[in-house]
Formats: C-alpha cells, sequence, structure tokens
C-alpha cells in the first residue's frame, strides 16, 4: 500500500520522502477528493498497525481482522492504480 500511494502521489506531483509524509499527502488526495475519506482513514490505520506490529510484539490481529481489511487493501490498489493510470492519459 504504501508503495502504490507514494507512486500514485508522484504522478500528482508530491514526491514524499517518508512514511509520515505518504500519509500526510494521502490525506491531501481525499482533500482534493482524488479518493474517498474512507481510503484515506484505513491508509492512516493501517500505517499505525504498521508501527504497532514492527515495534510493540504485544500486539496481534486475528483473522477476522486481517480478512476485513485485505478487501479494503485491494480496493485502495486499485484506487491508487487509477490515479496513476488517470495521469498517464
Amino acid at each position: 500500500m504504501f508503495n502504490a500511494a507514494k507512486a500514485a502521489l508522484i504522478t500528482v506531483g508530491e514526491e514524499p520522502g517518508t512514511h509520515h509524509g505518504v500519509k500526510t499527502l494521502v490525506g491531501r488526495l481525499v482533500k482534493e477528493d482524488m479518493i474517498s475519506k474512507e481510503y484515506g482513514r484505513f491508509y492512516a490505520q493501517q500505517q499505525t498497525y504498521r508501527e504497532q506490529a514492527d515495534y510493540e510484539p504485544e500486539v496481534s490481529f486475528t483473522r477476522e481482522d486481517l480478512r476485513d481489511r485485505m478487501d479494503l487493501a485491494h480496493a485502495f490498489l486499485d484506487q491508487m492504480g487509477e490515479i496513476v493510470a488517470h495521469a498517464a492519459d
């Protein structure tokens, strides 16, 4: 999701250098109505979960949590792909 978001941001003229920068600029995509608030919130939430998984070993996720997130993750990736494809037109 990070790389897809970064690619979409680069195609719209942004060049984020960090995970936090990507998260911030994904918020800008929401403000500019390029993606829905749902996807913006979802991306930010997944970034938080990634940090927790990396740095807080006691954190765990259930299969149900992951299954639910996978559908949204695929939809987010599709949305980022559309931004890239649209910029190429």
